[in-house]
């Protein structure tokens, strides 16, 4: 799920009156407007509940994945330098000031740019549409690094179980134990059944939107303790569904020490899933804002 802003613009014959746009975060909404698009429609992501499910004694049947707290992502260390070496090296402490600045304030990143002086907004007067696209991704995937070593690093005292990519191992070091990636499919919902706390860091590309975790773990009728993102509030009942807080420490050693209101959350979550956020669902809308839109 990359940002629209880094697709749609790299190519300059994509507006048409017969294109309709679904968008998973509606921060998006206004640029794709302003690029052209004429139908714009805000729709969050969802789940496939076949695949996403409760298993039957579910940690006897994952034993091997059983764990207190987990987090499964990757680090972004080898997306943000592939995107940084696509950019001009004087730029190089731009992307990195810039980056630092979107990991402390969570601000679009037209907002970021505004923070800059003359001097530095010169440097980026003779990049190529394709260049200032490669500068915007570099700082995204550099401050979602910093942003997701920053929440993974709260969980230490927990001794976490990571997923991912190498990286992880250099970044955090002593007192977590690594996994290789997990399979979406075959691998991703049984991890998810087994871990008594999922863990979610949202990506920085994303404004104000969900990403895919919040959709599968409690699809999975597991526990999942995720970052704050506006949207979610009108997706699930944060606090009696999933939950959604600055206190991770604190709400781990908690949920921990309750495994039945730990429990009762996860149901919840799965219960609101079945009811409202699978494919079925976004179909439906899909199919409904067409018939208005060509019907």
């Amino acid at each position: 799920m990359d940002s629209p802003n880094l697709i749609v613009r790299a190519f300059d014959r994509n507006i048409s009156p017969y294109v309709s746009l679904f968008l998973w975060d509606r921060g998006y909404i206004k640029d794709m407007e302003d690029v052209g698009f004429e139908s714009v429609t805000y729709l969050p992501l969802a789940t496939d509940e076949t695949v996403f499910k409760s298993l039957k004694n579910r940690r006897k049947r994952s034993s091997h994945y059983q764990c207190d707290v987990a987090f499964v992502g990757n680090s972004r260390v080898v997306p943000a330098l592939e995107k940084l070496e696509k950019v001009p090296g004087e730029l190089h402490s731009l992307v990195e000031k810039l980056s630092l600045l979107l990991n402390s304030t969570r601000m679009p990143f037209d907002a970021l740019l505004a923070t800059l002086g003359k001097e530095e907004l010169s440097l980026l007067d003779s990049l190529s549409v394709q260049e200032r696209l490669d500068f915007e991704a570099a700082i995204l995937w550099r401050a979602t690094l910093l942003y997701r070593l920053s929440c993974v690093g709260l969980l230490k005292d927990f001794h976490p179980r990571i997923h991912g990519d190498a990286a992880w191992k250099k970044l955090l070091g002593e007192g977590y134990t690594f996994g290789p990636p997990l399979n979406y499919y075959n691998e991703l919902p049984a991890f998810y059944n087994a871990c008594r706390i999922n863990f979610n860091a949202t990506s920085l590309q994303m404004i104000g939107a969900v990403n895919q975790r919040v959709f599968d773990v409690p699809a999975c009728g597991a526990f999942l303790l995720t970052d704050q993102q506006y949207a979610i509030e009108e997706l699930f009942d944060v606090g009696k569904e999933v939950m959604n807080r600055d206190e991770i420490p604190e709400l781990v050693r908690f949920y921990l020490r309750n495994p039945k209101e730990r429990e009762i959350i996860a149901r919840r979550g799965r219960e609101r899933i079945l009811k409202e956020h699978t494919y079925k669902h976004r179909l439906g809308r899909m199919i409904q804002a067409m018939k208005v839109k060509y019907g």
